[in-house]
């Protein structure tokens, strides 16, 4: 999951309250592994905007263009990356690349910090990802000694189960278990 902030409004000069909210902003960028900026499309950025710009330590930056749509300038803001992505919220344009590139920046900033290792923070998640690795060692040995797909295939089931309580799939069945489990049916 990402935890998106908008931080409009950072400027020099603000109100007392404004203030604050600048302030809560720049902390929300000073921990931040990946910064959107978004600026409309078809205009310069202002001297205020590139001084910003300048100013952001974060690993990543994705400069977005907004509202692309009306607008058919492609000057690239600076930032990480090939180029500015271009979106629209009206046509959808460009949604599913600045998805791919946030997945990208995050998965990209993993394997830096982390090597070639995944990331697995429980030691129940770990014992769960190693279950479903053997249950699927044991469907390739099940198949590779000729046995029976149908046999073969309680292998791929469990380590599917598996797969499914790491990341919290619930079955119909276990739904209403839990449901009625607390709840008294009238007589």
């Amino acid at each position: 999951p990402f935890r998106l902030v908008d931080t409009a409004g950072l400027r020099d000069g603000a109100g007392k309250v404004e203030s604050i909210g600048i302030e809560v902003a720049r902390r929300y960028l000073a921990t931040a592994d990946v910064v959107l900026f978004c600026a409309e499309a078809g205009r310069p950025l202002s001297e205020e905007e590139t001084e910003f710009l300048n100013r952001i330590e974060s690993s990543v930056i994705i400069p977005v263009r907004t509202k692309s749509d009306l607008s058919a300038s492609t000057d690239d803001l600076p930032g990480e990356g090939d180029s500015e992505i271009r979106v629209s919220a009206i046509s959808g344009e460009g949604l599913g690349e600045l998805g791919e590139r946030l997945i990208e920046a995050v998965f990209s900033g993993v394997m830096r910090n982390r090597g070639e290792e995944p990331l697995v923070s429980r030691e129940r998640h770990a014992r769960d990802l190693r279950t479903a690795r053997s249950e699927m060692e044991a469907f390739c040995d099940a198949r590779s000694a000729g046995r029976a797909p149908e046999i073969a295939a309680t292998h791929l089931r469990a380590a599917t189960q598996v797969l499914e309580e790491l990341v919290g799939v619930i079955a119909t069945d276990d739904l209403l278990g839990r449901v009625f489990s607390d709840f008294c049916v009238g007589k």
